[in-house]
């Protein structure tokens, strides 16, 4: 069977921010879209990256692009 998914330990909401960030939107984009603050879009970032285990948005987004679906 093939790898686990590295997102599955992501929230929904997690996983809506990360969708947006892995489309090319900027934080404040992300938080205008759904409705929340910058800083609260870089609180989300900062657990993301941690749950990825990636370095940067950068890196989490190409994790994103390879593994959501839809």
């Amino acid at each position: 069977v093939g790898e686990p998914n590295p997102l599955a330990d992501l929230s929904r909401r997690e996983e809506d921010i990360l969708r947006l960030v892995a489309t090319g939107l900027s934080n404040k984009e992300v938080g205008r879209k759904l409705d929340i603050q910058e800083k609260t879009v870089k609180h989300y970032m900062t657990s993301i990256l941690q749950k990825l285990h990636v370095r940067n948005r950068v890196e989490a987004a190409m994790l994103a692009r390879a593994h959501l679906k839809g």
